[in-house]
């Protein structure tokens, strides 16, 4: 893009002159000797003139970035950045509604009142029904949680705090566990040497976390390792090995969220050396705890989500309780004890005027999911999106016109491994559809000034993206450059 820039003299003299620049010393009305001044005018009031034609150049380019400024509500012609889609599947009568779900490899796991859990293939279409023992056949699954790292471990936590445990569709009673009421998992990644044996920690609604090993055939070892401080329901795990600073040896970091706080254990090789009383008094393990506000009576709702890189690396974290959101950064560096950095609390109640009308104000998030952009909130009655950048609501979402009236949405489910996001609630399953949704982020950038960032997300079919960046750069350079 260039302008023709007519010299204001006498002289009918023009030059072609770049407004957009890569740096300043390329721009011909940054230097002082970029442009001859025409015959007969002086050299100062030549500049002074094109620096002041260059301003009001600018100006124009900018009020046309007006254009692209992300609203809540999407254009008419343009689809909306979050929708749900569906129902991808509904109960039959006979199963009733459904309870819980979960999401891994390509595999759906849900939970129905009738105690039938039933595995759906989302690609392959596979579609089987396990069933619990006859002594417990008609009690709902309070939760499922299956193994992120393949398709093929379930474990299912009834509210009678008796848990089970499917492998390869093959179901047995987790003894060991029995009186723990299961809220949270988080599962080690596979041994390639032990393929069937599954390492997980696992938390419950007294606050305590427990190591589990487990084969198809046997539980071989259950044992507690902390009871958090103040004792309150886990609603999320996660766990995350990285490699320490020595090289030979691996660090761990464990999140645990609760009603109240979260909680960051760092330390390892090994869950032995990460909760053992003698490495926490010493140097080896550090616990953060980070303390959200009362919000009233406390629910037994929340949930903690992790955005992952392309690379499989865990970036940032992110947990809801009542009306807040709990959210940070993960770096994983040699030189930081905590690996949560930049830590925040954002209010996310429901306002009167930002949401659907079948919203209640009184309404807090139950379930949320975590995106390169976005924090996605999951109300009773719909989804709304948080950008990551500024914080504000850009998008809701309500279920569409054949959900059944008055059935409210109840969770979340991730499948890690496809990028797929699920939305489940009594009535069925619903699916997350996810529309270009770094869309708007090259004008959060800009409005940050960060113009570097704004320029690698234009889009390379909106030329008018680029311009609107460049010539926003080119007048902070000229409006602060010295004066002439």
């Amino acid at each position: 893009m260039t302008i023709l820039l007519r010299s204001l003299g006498t002289s009918s003299r023009c030059r072609w002159i770049r407004p957009i620049p890569r740096s300043s010393a390329a721009h011909p009305a940054l230097s002082m000797h970029a442009a001859a001044p025409p015959c007969g005018r002086p050299k100062e009031a030549f500049l002074g003139d094109v620096h002041q034609y260059h301003l009001q150049t600018l100006h124009r380019q900018l009020a046309l970035a007006d254009l692209f400024r992300p609203t809540m509500r999407a254009a008419p012609h343009e689809e909306a950045l979050f929708s749900l889609r569906g129902p991808e599947w509904a109960p039959a009568a006979q199963m009733g509604s459904v309870t819980s779900l979960s999401a891994s490899n390509g595999s759906l796991f849900v939970g129905t009142a009738s105690g039938v859990i039933v595995r759906i293939g989302v690609v392959s279409g596979d579609y089987q029904e396990m069933e619990l023992p006859s002594s417990q056949r008609g009690a709902p699954a309070h939760a499922l949680f299956a193994d992120p790292h393949s398709a093929s471990a379930l474990i299912v936590a009834l509210p009678s705090a008796e848990n089970y445990y499917f492998f390869k569709g093959k179901q047995r009673h987790l003894t060991k566990l029995k009186g723990v009421r299961i809220t949270a998992v988080a599962w080690l990644k596979l041994e390639p040497s032990k393929p069937d044996v599954r390492e997980l920690v696992i938390g419950d609604a007294k606050g305590v976390l427990y190591e589990a090993v487990i084969e198809p055939s046997r539980t071989r070892s259950v044992r507690q390792l902390r009871l958090l401080s103040p004792p309150s329901p886990i609603c999320g795990l996660h766990l995350e090995v990285f490699p320490s600073s020595a090289g030979n040896e691996n660090k761990m970091l464990l999140i645990a969220a609760t009603l109240k706080r979260y909680h960051e254990f760092v330390g390892g090789p090994s869950l032995d050396a990460l909760f053992s009383e003698a490495t926490h008094a010493g140097d080896n393990c550090l616990q953060h705890q980070y303390p959200l506000m009362a919000m009233g009576n406390d629910l037994l709702v929340g949930n903690l989500a992790i955005f992952r890189r392309s690379n499989g690396i865990a970036a940032a974290f992110a947990c809801v309780c009542g009306g807040q959101l709990a959210h940070g950064d993960l770096i994983f560096s040699h030189q930081s004890e905590s690996i949560i950095v930049h830590s925040s609390i954002v209010c996310c109640q429901v306002d009167n005027g930002a949401s659907s009308k079948r919203v209640s104000p009184s309404d807090g998030p139950i379930s949320l999911a975590l995106t390169e952009f976005h924090f996605v909130l999951l109300y009773s009655t719909c989804i709304r999106a948080i950008s990551r950048l500024n914080k504000k609501v850009v998008c809701c979402a309500v279920p569409p016109q054949n959900w059944p009236a008055g059935a409210p949405l109840c969770g979340f489910a991730h499948d890690v491994s496809k990028g797929a996001f699920w939305v489940w609630g009594s009535a069925g399953l619903l699916r997350v559809r996810v529309t270009r949704e770094e869309r708007h982020v090259w004008r959060l950038h800009l409005e940050a000034a960060d113009f570097a960032a704004a320029l690698s997300y234009c889009s390379p079919t909106e030329l008018i993206q680029r311009d609107v960046v460049l010539a926003a750069q080119v007048s902070v350079k000229l409006t602060f450059a010295p004066p002439l």
